[in-house]
């Protein structure tokens, strides 16, 4: 792949409704390279996946969210041709194992309990943004 096309894919798309948070992650995402978009809900969450169009390689993805739940808009970016291959990280500050496996079985490439240490949560979406690629 060439590196226009790698670069093409660096967009993450974080979904959280707790704005600090939303704010700390989006600037290690940049800090880490990647362009990052933003949404405080999950239909601006799904609005925000499907205006990125193939640039979109990874989401941060919150599990509970005004709007409309992460796992519901996770099973809306899989079931979507345009975003059903973009790598999704669930964060959640559930740590039980049923929320965990709800979100992989939904079609999460990572699950991750908040709190959480920011390079962990870098590396899962390094990792989800290159399944894309």
């Amino acid at each position: 792949m060439s590196n226009d096309a790698q670069r093409e894919r660096r967009t993450v798309l974080v979904v959280e409704d707790d704005q600090t948070l939303l704010t700390v992650v989006a600037y290690n995402l940049r800090r880490a390279g990647f362009r990052v978009l933003e949404a405080a809900d999950g239909l601006a969450g799904l609005d925000a996946a499907r205006l990125a169009g193939p640039e979109l390689a990874a989401v941060v993805l919150d599990r509970m969210l005004p709007g409309r739940d992460g796992l519901e808009v996770l099973r809306q970016l899989r079931a979507d041709p345009e975003t059903r291959d973009v790598g999704v990280v669930v964060i959640s500050a559930s740590t039980d194992e049923e929320t965990r496996a709800a979100a992989l079985a939904a079609g999460a490439n990572a699950f991750v309990s908040k709190p959480f240490g920011l390079e962990d949560l870098l590396q899962h979406v390094r990792d989800a943004a290159l399944k894309k690629s």
